[in-house]
């Protein structure tokens, strides 16, 4: 083997072995960095287009514009989310031109579903400014499965950031399949939301019903005048917040009859 070779192969390794690092270490540091911890950071802003760092939907600056397809959601700047998540699927309308609708998106999150697996299925779609969102649960126990976004230029579908896969200890990039019960109840997480939105944006009231996740729970909450403003995350042991900064404003929503979240 010549000398040139070895050390293309050496520098090689060298890169794969500090993207593993970055994959795993990265999504860590954005999280001391974004709304995580249980009063969050100061400032914070409902309902913002640019999240955290400065990027257009989150933390660190990854998450682009869908209208540049520059980026995406996914963490480290990846379009359809950090290393797309446990689960594959269709990935939308790739270049159709202006934005779709509430009923478009959720058809393209249900196929997406569908080719997740049969015992799943799409309980609510939420549309914001910058997205929209699709809350999943499993058919058979009613418990929520994990969280899509899909952008609304391209159709684009792929598991949101954040909670979803940081805190997801079943569906989630860092769940590994394991499952299991939160620690703390439904009204034990909403009363820790509501302590952060307290002192973070008063007058912000937490909705009464959430989804509960295997490992965190997520809540809708209004603003004063108590119109939809946004969505947080409570981590199901700890009791840490993660505000969801990459959504924008609140547009309308669907929702099935038969929803247990």
């Amino acid at each position: 083997m010549s000398r040139t070779l070895q050390w293309v192969l050496g520098v090689s390794a060298v890169l794969i072995a500090l993207a593993i690092v970055l994959a795993v270490v990265g999504p860590w540091v954005a999280s001391w960095l974004g709304w995580q911890g249980r009063y969050g950071m100061p400032g914070a802003r409902v309902g913002a287009r640019y999240g955290m760092m400065g990027g257009n939907f989150g933390m660190m600056g990854g998450f682009g514009s869908p209208q540049s397809g520059a980026g995406g959601y996914g963490m480290m700047g990846g379009r359809y989310g950090m290393m797309q998540g446990p689960w594959a699927g269709p990935q939308g309308a790739e270049g159709s031109a202006g934005r779709i609708t509430l009923d478009q998106a959720r058809e393209l999150a249900e196929d997406y579903v569908a080719a997740v697996g049969p015992d799943l299925a799409v309980v609510e779609v939420m549309e914001f400014e910058n997205n929209f969102y699709a809350l999943v649960e499993e058919s058979d126990s009613g418990r929520g499965a994990f969280e899509l976004l899909v952008d609304p230029y391209t159709g684009a579908v792929g598991a949101e950031p954040g909670p979803n896969m940081m805190w997801n200890d079943r569906y989630g990039h860092m769940g590994f399949g394991r499952g299991g019960d939160n620690r703390l109840s439904m009204d034990e997480a909403r009363d820790f939301a509501q302590q952060t939105l307290d002192t973070q944006l008063p007058g912000s009231r937490v909705h009464d019903e959430g989804a509960s996740f295997y490992g965190y729970y997520t809540f809708d909450f209004d603003d004063p005048d108590g119109s939809i403003a946004g969505m947080l995350s409570v981590e199901g042991s700890s009791g840490d917040i993660w505000l969801h900064t990459w959504h924008g404003d609140f547009v309308s929503e669907w929702e099935a009859e038969e929803a247990s979240s």
